[in-house]
């Protein structure tokens, strides 16, 4: 079949295929896959596997995990992690849960893990990003309480999922004062307020600035994508309006924003989102990022390039190796092809 006879969900489960293909052709002889980057080189990487059909390199790759980075059950680290590092321990903790859910590897994700990663909820709803952070009511961020939610969804425990869904919704969405310009992404336990003030070298962390190509996209679709199968597991209403709102922030987004890498989780969201409400701004949104974000930037040997990720407004940031950015980029578009089936 070539590739005009092809329809848009199999073109994008083509591509996530060969970015798999990519990164099996980088798994060491002990399982490994992006060891030199730490778990950053791999959390992602057992979802991109099982979702694209790999599953004897995925079984090798959490064999390797639980033998060397699970410290205990629901944590993975290496040793001498950086700060960065820290500000991402639930975010990834939950991908690679996730990723051993879908291969059935309850060894991995068992029930003790789960409780680990709802040691990460606040009373609010929201998920904290450390355990630090918990301890201090540091703010909380949108994209790892939708990261805490969705696994707690997965895995069953559905009034943290729903503690999640009403965080989002009520904490997040129904405060948003000028939600056509921007979308605010962390609430302060301390106040109890949505964070709206902040220096303006620090807006690419608080906010999505719609009029600006660059930015962190990817909380709109998180959002909407969390909270749309939230609707599908509960039948509430309330979560898939949220959904809908959520994702209604991109439609202000200017286009040159889908060449940034960032985009990716718009296009999740907007595909699960579309699976419910077929509505074509909707699926518009998932096939913008299928097209541009995903398979007009995949390199010839089905890679993505290593991403600069911004932390401040001039740019500076941390490096996103090519092996993190590959995997991410292959398992969403296998995502967005899964909303699209028609």
């Amino acid at each position: 079949m070539t590739e005009k006879n092809l329809n848009k969900a199999q073109v994008y489960m083509e591509a996530g295929r060969k970015g798999a293909e990519w990164l099996c052709s980088r798994q060491e002889k002990d399982g490994s896959i992006g060891k030199p980057f730490g778990v950053a080189g791999m959390y992602k990487t057992v979802w991109a596997l099982v979702s694209t059909g790999h599953i004897v390199e995925a079984g090798k790759l959490l064999d390797w995990a639980k033998k060397n980075i699970m410290t205990q059950p629901g944590e993975f680290h290496f040793k001498n992690e950086g700060a960065f590092d820290k500000t991402q321990f639930l975010y990834r903790n939950c991908f690679i849960l996730m990723g051993a859910y879908k291969m059935g590897r309850f060894d991995i994700c068992s029930e003790e893990a789960i409780e680990q990663v709802l040691r990460y909820q606040d009373p609010s709803g929201g998920f904290y990003v450390n355990l630090d952070d918990k301890k201090n009511k540091d703010p909380i961020n949108l994209l790892f309480t939708v990261i805490g939610g969705w696994t707690s969804l997965y895995f069953g425990k559905i009034d943290e999922a729903i503690k999640a869904g009403d965080f989002v919704i009520d904490k997040v969405l129904d405060p948003q004062p000028e939600f056509d310009k921007k979308y605010y992404v962390n609430w302060d336990p301390k106040t109890g307020k949505l964070i709206t003030e902040f220096p303006a070298e620090d807006e690419i962390a608080h906010c999505i600035n719609a009029e600006k190509p660059i930015g962190p996209f990817y909380y709109s679709g998180a959002a909407a994508g969390f909270l749309t199968e939230l609707f599908e597991r509960t039948g509430e209403e309330r979560f898939l309006e949220g959904a809908k709102k959520s994702m209604s922030f991109s439609y202000n987004t200017i286009p040159e924003s889908y060449h940034w890498p960032s985009k990716c989780k718009e296009g999740w969201g907007a595909a699960i989102l579309y699976r419910q409400t077929k509505d074509p701004k909707h699926r518009e949104i998932a096939e913008n990022v299928g097209d541009i974000t995903f398979v007009g930037a995949q390199l010839e040997d089905g890679s993505f390039r290593d991403f600069l990720y911004p932390l401040k407004e001039d740019g500076s940031g941390v490096v996103l190796s090519s092996i993190e950015m590959t995997s991410e980029f292959s398992f969403e578009l296998t995502e967005i092809a899964r909303g699209l089936t028609e």
